[in-house]
């Protein structure tokens, strides 16, 4: 608020699923409103159709005749509004609660996405060490198997000292 600092960014990683994490770079200020709507939350406001997935349906393919009629009747979403208290009181309010959110869901995804890591770490480690097992065994059992062969070759041949 003071303007000693230019930009705060936050580097973490965003967890999508067990085996895939994003390193994730977000910008916390300046705040970016161009940024924090995206395609998905932008919303027509001259409309009285409520949810985006309706307006793209509408725009693609068109309005009845007399929808339009009765469309012209009601007002639109985005009246004049009156914000109280005073929209700066409201924004000093609110972007302190914002930021720490962002920061908060961040250590949520970071701590998510280390538990993950670990997780597919130790199951890497226990396929591993069950692979190395299966060789082992292997092995062992054809030594023991060598060595019963050798002995018994001692035996049938006569070569056995007694």
């Amino acid at each position: 608020m003071e303007g000693e600092v230019d930009k705060v960014e936050l580097i973490y990683h965003h967890f999508k699923s067990a085996g895939s994490q994003i390193l994730t770079r977000k910008t916390l200020l300046p705040i970016d409103l161009e940024a924090e709507l995206t395609e998905n939350k932008e919303r027509e406001l001259t409309s009285i159709v409520a949810t985006k997935k309706s307006q793209d349906y509408l725009k693609k393919h068109g309005q009845q005749s007399e929808e339009k009629k009765n469309l012209q009747d009601l007002r639109p979403l985005n009246d004049n509004f009156i914000v109280e208290p005073s929209l700066k009181k409201v924004l000093t309010s609110l972007i302190p609660r914002q930021l720490h959110l962002m920061v908060y869901t961040a250590l949520l995804d970071s701590n998510a996405s280390e538990h993950a890591a670990r997780m597919v770490a130790m199951q890497t480690a226990t396929d591993n060490a069950d692979e190395l097992l299966r060789n082992l065994k292997l092995q062992y059992n054809k030594s023991r198997q060598a060595a019963i062969t050798s002995e018994l070759l001692d035996i049938v041949g006569g070569t056995v000292n007694n």
